[in-house]
């Protein structure tokens, strides 16, 4: 599997789950707000940022229009990270995406808000309150 087949089937069991997501009234175009948030520098994930992105357009979703991407990097400390995911929880988006340790930080914060951990590969599981999605 391919990182864009990755990202399109976390999206496609993301957004298909009742319960995860509310679907928009017709008519309505909701923007949804990911917050993708990682230890690492931006530089180290430039490709899988690009692929991500890449699939989430193949997905129909546009930045700005249907969806709004918020990336926060850390890469100086694990409590560093760990602030950056306690003020993405505090923003409440739809979605939360982290990286190896963060996702427990993330997960003690909150079980309303749907996480996903992506790796690098990139294969990304979706944690939702106490159960895991594959």
């Amino acid at each position: 599997m391919n990182r864009r087949d990755a990202i399109r089937a976390l999206f496609v069991t993301l957004f298909a789950s009742p319960g995860v997501l509310p679907i928009p009234v017709l008519g309505q175009t909701r923007v949804r707000r990911t917050v993708f948030v990682t230890g690492a520098p931006e530089r180290t994930l430039e490709d899988w940022i690009k692929s991500f992105r890449e699939g989430m357009k193949d997905l129909g979703y546009q930045e700005g229009r249907n969806i709004t991407l918020d990336f926060r990097y850390g890469g100086v400390s694990p409590e560093h990270t760990d602030r950056l995911v306690a003020d993405a929880v505090a923003s409440k988006p739809d979605l939360i995406i982290t990286q190896a340790g963060a996702v427990h930080t993330a997960a003690a914060l909150t079980t309303t808000i749907p996480i996903a951990l992506g790796i690098k590969i990139p294969q990304l599981v979706l944690l939702r309150a106490d159960r895991t999605i594959e």
